[in-house]
């Protein structure tokens, strides 16, 4: 009877949580990783004065890393729980998106960089409150920010009409007040019941020799990712001067150039991994390894709401029970099957499928689709659920561990955009397509190798 009290007193909270992440997933890969494409895709052009590239990557990332060292330093008051600090970096994302709708000089960098802050403030937020959380609040909340991750683009395409696609990307106020009021009712349900959802003043603390550890590691991958983009850019064919480019051009890649973007996002994974191994385990290495085979097809996927004529509610539903089913999988039957790993194939092969597409027909396109949407939310879940769950220290230590693999996520994508432009537009097989789905079919060839046998969340899952 206590046991299904407790169930029940939990249901109000898990609702709202989940509600909270999937909007906060949206914004996330709205401002994040869709206007990120966008501005790098124009950069590449010379459409605007020369750039390394979008600094949404780097600010997200480094924001996240600075929030969890800082609430990592002491114990937090019982009433800023994660979902209080996620509350807290929304307001600097509306203020960015006020400070791009005016015209003033100088906001298409102000305006960025104060919506990455709030972005990887939030990041940081959610981490925190999906480690600290019981197991089926967790789940919750992983899976409502998987399907807003993954789902974004086809979400905004059935919210904004899709007659001016550029228009996705204008920031529109009833979003982000949407998300922001969500948010607040998780952070609401977090205050009223501090012990489910707040971080405990006595949870251990972190040495103080590697507090800095994970700032200096996201700040490294940062490091090589800009002086990456500096070299492989000097390999994109440029148009001859005057002749004029349009918006929807892009730029020829050249296979060395391709090959050259593929060894920057294993380098960034290497500097990340690095740090993964040395916090404890395998378990951390096979988190970032798998963000790195779902970085391409994501930021393909963010991509698409370039080209998108409609929204396809189906993709929406098939892509929520992948999360909710991945993760569920992760905690009641981890031991029997790898799921991030079947999740990670899913993804490669929906990747070739959706390439026959255009030679085979429409159904194909649509498995396709099916395919990547569905592997992508349930590798997300599962992996998140499966990391969570086998790394031991304080909630911060362990959002650090978390916040590794999505910064791989990020800053490796982030890398193989241009490619990820080019699947996007793909009319078939071609080298950029089997690139992308090579190295997701790799990755998940190596995530089979690292599995091992997941007691702690079998552990977890009885409690």
């Amino acid at each position: 009877m206590t046991g299904q009290s407790h169930s029940r007193s939990s249901m109000p909270a898990a609702v709202a949580a989940a509600f909270a992440a999937w909007a906060a997933g949206i914004m996330l890969g709205h401002w994040g990783l869709g206007a990120a494409l966008l501005r790098l895709h124009i950069g590449y052009l010379d459409i605007e004065p020369s750039r390394l590239g979008a600094l949404e990557p780097a600010v997200i990332t480094i924001t996240a890393a600075f929030t969890l060292l800082v609430a990592g330093l002491r114990p937090l008051p019982w009433w800023l729980s994660g979902w209080a600090i996620s509350a807290g970096g929304l307001p600097l994302v509306l203020a960015g998106s006020c400070v791009e709708l005016a015209d003033t000089p100088g906001n298409d960098i102000v305006a960025p960089a104060l919506a990455s802050v709030g972005l990887g403030v939030m990041l940081a937020g959610v981490l925190l409150a999906a480690v600290r959380a019981p197991v089926a609040v967790r789940a919750a909340i992983v899976s409502g920010f998987a399907v807003g991750l993954v789902l974004c683009p086809y979400i905004l395409t059935v919210v904004i009409p899709p007659s001016d696609l550029p228009r996705v990307f204008i920031p529109e106020l009833f979003f982000p007040g949407t998300a922001l009021a969500l948010a607040l009712v998780a952070a609401a349900t977090a205050v009223i019941r501090p012990g489910a959802a707040g971080l405990a003043a006595d949870a251990p603390r972190a040495e103080a020799t590697g507090r800095w550890a994970s700032v200096v590691a996201v700040g490294t991958a940062v490091l090589v990712l800009y002086a990456g983009n500096l070299v492989v850019r000097t390999g994109i064919e440029q148009p001859p001067p005057g002749v004029d480019i349009g918006f929807w051009d892009r730029p020829a890649v050249s296979d060395a150039v391709r090959y050259g973007m593929v060894v920057l996002a294993v380098a960034i994974t290497l500097v990340l991994s690095r740090q993964a191994y040395r916090r404890g385990n395998a378990e951390l290495v096979r988190w970032t390894v798998l963000c790195l085979a779902l970085a391409a097809p994501l930021h393909t996927v963010a991509t698409n709401s370039l080209y998108l004529t409609a929204g396809r509610p189906w993709l929406f539903m098939a892509g929520a029970a992948a999360a909710g089913l991945g993760a569920l999988a992760a905690i009641r039957a981890a031991g029997r099957l790898p799921w991030d790993t079947l999740g990670a194939g899913t993804v490669a092969a929906g990747m070739l499928a959706h390439a026959v597409g255009p030679r085979e027909g429409d159904l194909w396109t649509a498995v396709g689709s099916l395919l990547i949407v569905v592997g992508l939310c349930s590798a997300l879940s599962a992996g998140l659920i499966r990391m969570s769950s086998t790394t031991h220290g304080a909630p911060a230590e362990v959002a650090g561990s978390a916040l590794l693999g999505l910064a791989t996520l990020v800053l490796a994508g982030h890398a193989l955009s241009p490619l990820a432009v080019e699947v996007a537009e793909s009319a078939g097989f071609d080298g950029t397509v089997l690139t992308v789905a090579s190295l997701a079919g790799a990755s998940a060839v190596l995530l089979a190798a690292l599995s091992g046998r997941p007691r702690e969340v079998e552990r977890a899952s009885a409690h």
